[in-house]
């Protein structure tokens, strides 16, 4: 049977002390580098492994997306406003998430995060970074 979704949220993470990430739902990410958000999709009944893709869209392009794709794959398209992230995972508890760290160089405005797994939508997520 197909995994489905229990909760599928958004917002900022903080590393704590002892290197666990703290999470927290937000709407809006400040502009600061280094800040780090993301998402996080509770499943049920998920597969030990799982193929994700993530298409990402900014409002302009930023500076630079960064160091390359290490997991899995990435590509660039529509004027390096849209990053489209394949990867492969282990769902741990039945969770999988995705950490992104504001650069600098990276526009304000208004963003979006389209997950998906088999080309089923299973997270939406529209934010604004300033």
């Amino acid at each position: 049977s197909e995994a489905t979704v229990v909760k599928a949220a958004f917002g900022t993470f903080k590393q704590s002390a002892s290197s666990t990430f703290e999470f927290t739902e937000a709407a809006v990410v400040p502009l600061t580098p280094g800040q780090q958000y993301g998402w996080v999709i509770q499943l049920s009944n998920s597969p030990p492994k799982l193929r994700w893709l993530e298409e990402f869209t900014l409002p302009s392009a930023p500076k630079s997306w960064g160091p390359n794709e290490a997991i899995g794959t990435r590509t660039i398209t529509d004027g390096a406003r849209v990053s489209n992230t394949e990867r492969e995972v282990e769902p741990v508890n039945d969770v999988i998430f995705n950490i992104w760290s504001v650069v600098p160089g990276d526009p304000s405005g208004h963003y979006k995060i389209r997950v998906s797994i088999s080309g089923i939508e299973i997270g939406n997520f529209e934010f604004e970074v300033r």
